[in-house]
């Protein structure tokens, strides 16, 4: 985390990126954003983040905690959105390369500016 510490803090943007965990991020990148507490102070304001999510479901609302907890964690960290993708009903990558959110995934990345 230490090397990670770094690079988060000089970055001008943060792209989140997990399949849906029981309507929540992974635990893997839950860990990292728990670490942020110890450097809240530096990486508060001047960034922007995008969130990206896949989940096996595909009900209209499964998104809606995760979709709460990243705009809290802009809010607090006073963070520009840069744009989501919820990939609801796509279980395996299979069924995600059939869909157009890779593509979508991909106009999103050449609107960064």
């Amino acid at each position: 985390m230490n090397a990670l510490s770094n690079k988060l803090v000089d970055a001008d943007m943060i792209v989140f990126v997990t399949p849906l965990y029981y309507f929540g991020m992974s635990t893997q990148l839950k860990a990292v954003v728990d670490r942020f507490h110890a450097i809240n102070a530096k990486l508060t304001g001047n960034k922007r983040a995008m969130f990206f999510a896949t989940s096996y479901g595909a009900d209209d609302w499964i998104m809606e905690a995760l979709k709460k907890m990243y705009a809290s964690m802009l809010r607090y960290l006073n963070w520009e959105n840069a744009g989501t993708l919820f990939a609801t009903g796509c279980p395996v990558r299979k069924v995600i390369e059939q869909t157009n959110y890779p593509q979508q995934a991909y106009e999103m990345g050449k609107a960064i500016k």
